[in-house]
């Protein structure tokens, strides 16, 4: 880790979850910065505090009055910077995960029908036939990108589905949406992913307006009709939840399980473990989550001066709750860079804690077991390119793989070619 000095009580480091030296190692990096302190103080962004600490992560996570992650839009308007350090898009909130108090609860109450265990269960036959479908396309030549081809499709086309947006351009919206996290910010590949956010922006707006002439069964049309204090929820704010679910529907399950599969490849043992009985799916799911942690960290604003790890934070500061970091502290976990696809009990922090929890955390779970159901029975014998395997360039927002290449013994197809998806 860099450099550390002493400031009027703080741990000052100039630390950068953007960096090269964090997506080297991060599991690394936070060990550091917890051994000195679980909260820190980074000069980075024009300074900001890192925790580190699982009870200081947690702890900050459930009291959202002290700690929000509300985003006083537009930008510069007032002291609230939202959930992301840097701000990615000044324009509008991330929906939801930017709000708080009763704006936060009348936003995200109506969708929870569709995120419901029951509800989920309903979708699994839907999972099952996108997972075959997209199996098929490659069991035959005994090669594939597994993330262009299964762990990006599978997650992006429920999704679109489930929103309501129009699934043949299921490869666009999923670009944006990957794209988006692993851009470095201020460079000018994020500039240029800026522009083509633009188009993303033009289809959410005119689905919204549609729903709101002709609602639908969809979750757009709940979103588009959603009323806040007597009004309609702001064009802004819906768009913004919008992209929140299809973004968290589409990046964080794909890292999930190309991190599961890039490990799986390199532990010969614990891949033979569960394909023998493949019941051990659900627990290892909640290991690969406490790993790898899709969601690398999430930011805060301090609404009132407050003790947190020992260290004064006063009002208006900045906070970034670093939940892999959280999810390898040892005050907690047993062994924690150790992985354990039987560990029980499992607290892990990877769906965030309290009102932010994840809204699709059960949809991700069945959507990892019914992926890695069909890998394992299907192409059990995958084999990584690790030459040509490609981590994001950064990692500061979420823990991903741009490419997975894989060769496995080629197989028959078992679905018909009519029941491809409505592409």
């Amino acid at each position: 880790m860099t450099h550390a000095t002493e400031t009027d009580g703080r741990i000052v480091v100039d630390f950068d979850h953007h960096s090269e030296e964090f997506k080297a190692r991060p599991v690394a990096v936070g060990h550091e910065l917890r051994s000195r302190c679980p909260v820190t103080w980074s000069t980075a962004y024009d300074g900001f505090w890192v925790v580190t600490g699982y009870e200081e992560a947690t702890t900050a996570a459930r009291n959202t009055e002290t700690f929000t992650s509300w985003k006083d839009v537009p930008a510069g308007s007032g002291p609230c910077i939202g959930a992301n350090l840097p701000d990615v898009n000044p324009a509008f909130r991330q929906g939801f995960a930017e709000m708080d108090g009763a704006m936060h609860k009348a936003t995200r109450q109506p969708l929870m029908r569709w995120f419901t265990p029951k509800a989920t269960e309903q979708l699994r036959p839907e999972v099952q036939h996108y997972t075959t479908w997209c199996i098929d396309q490659i069991i035959e030549r005994g090669s594939a990108e597994l993330v262009d081809e299964l762990t990006g499709p599978v997650p992006a086309l429920l999704a679109l589905r489930l929103l309501g947006l129009p699934m043949k351009d299921w490869r666009r919206f999923a670009d944006v949406a990957h794209k988006v996290f692993y851009t470095v910010p201020n460079t000018p590949a994020f500039f240029e992913l800026m522009e083509t956010h633009g188009w993303l922006e033009t289809q959410m707006r005119e689905a919204i307006q549609a729903r709101r002439k002709q609602p639908t069964d969809d979750i757009i049309s709940a979103i588009a009709n959603i009323e806040f204090e007597g009004d309609l929820l702001p064009m802004a704010d819906a768009m913004g939840c919008v992209q929140l679910l299809l973004f968290g529907g589409v990046d964080t399950t794909t890292n999930l399980l190309a991190s599961a599969l890039v490990h799986l490849d390199e532990d010969r043992e614990a891949r033979r473990w569960l394909t023998e009985d493949l019941s051990r799916l659900p627990r290892a799911c909640e290991e690969f989550l406490r790993m790898s942690t899709p969601v690398q960290g999430v930011a805060r604003t301090v609404m009132e001066p407050a003790t947190l790890g020992g260290q004064k934070l006063e009002l208006h500061d900045r906070v970034w709750l670093g939940l892999l970091a959280a999810n390898h502290d040892p005050g907690e976990f047993e062994d924690p860079d150790v992985v354990k696809l039987d560990r029980s009990p499992n607290r892990h922090a990877a769906f965030g804690m309290g009102a932010h929890r994840c809204l699709g955390a059960a949809t991700a779970r069945m959507m990892f077991q019914v992926i890695m159901t069909e890998i394992l029975t299907r192409i059990p014998d995958y084999t990584v390119d690790r030459a040509r395997a490609e981590r994001y360039p950064s990692i500061g927002v979420i823990n991903g793989w741009s490419t997975v290449p894989v060769s496995f013994s080629p197989g028959p197809r078992i679905g018909a070619a009519s029941e491809a998806p409505e592409l």
